[in-house]
């Protein structure tokens, strides 16, 4: 179910997302997330070639505040399955970025899609009042063209979650608030690592595995 949330502190029977102190995740310090050697490099010379299918980007308008979150991650959902399942640029970075790791370690292929995420991109925030909702192939094509690209975050988390995905791992986005009455304001991507939720955010430069520190927060599967 693509729709189904991961609250933290819930019932029921999906798994939910417990937070340690000051938004990082507990397990997320203890693992190991470190990037292969020269990652971003290695990426770059295997995206020589333009394959990029996508040319525009989703705008939408919205028009209920109260379904705001539900509608932009539905949209963000099925953007990440399409690019992990069909896009050849995301599956040539996971190639990359598995080769580098052996396949074999999974903390260290997200650190290095962390690092490269890092490298990169820039911040840039949407128009005020429309949320724009770019394809990772767009952002490839640009990393491939200029070197760099610039998006928001929901652009960010999308992106890392369909590498992940590409790589065989089970991703979640982050929704973030700075007060618990507060508005949910941004997003970051995590990742499911031996059975625990981990959370990344390239975009706030706080280490891989960790959540980054917010009043309320909800996660949802990508």
């Amino acid at each position: 179910n693509h729709r189904s949330s991961l609250h933290p502190g819930g019932s029921g029977q999906q798994r939910h997302a417990p937070q340690g102190r000051g938004g990082a995740r507990k397990e997320g310090r203890r693992r190991m997330f470190t990037a292969a050697p020269n990652v971003s490099a290695r990426i770059d010379r295997q995206l020589r070639s333009d394959q990029s299918l996508y040319g525009s980007s989703l705008d939408m308008l919205l028009m209920n505040p109260r379904r705001r979150v539900e509608d932009t991650i539905s949209a963000m959902q099925a953007i990440v399955h399409d690019a992990a399942g069909h896009s050849q640029d995301v599956q040539q970075v996971a190639t990359v970025i598995g080769a580098a790791t052996r396949n074999r370690d999974v903390p260290a292929q997200l650190a290095s899609l962390h690092r490269y995420m890092q490298d990169r991109i820039n911040f840039r925030p949407d128009t005020f009042g429309t949320e724009t909702l770019r394809h990772p192939d767009q952002l490839i094509h640009e990393i491939r063209v200029n070197g760099k690209t610039s998006c928001d975050c929901d652009d960010v988390a999308m992106f890392f979650c369909s590498i992940a995905r590409a790589l065989g791992v089970k991703p979640a986005f982050v929704v973030c608030a700075k007060t618990q009455g507060g508005e949910f304001v941004h997003v970051h991507p995590a990742a499911e690592v031996g059975g625990e939720l981990c959370g990344f955010d390239p975009q706030e430069g706080f280490p891989p595995g960790q959540f980054t520190p917010c009043a309320k927060r909800r996660c949802f599967w990508a």
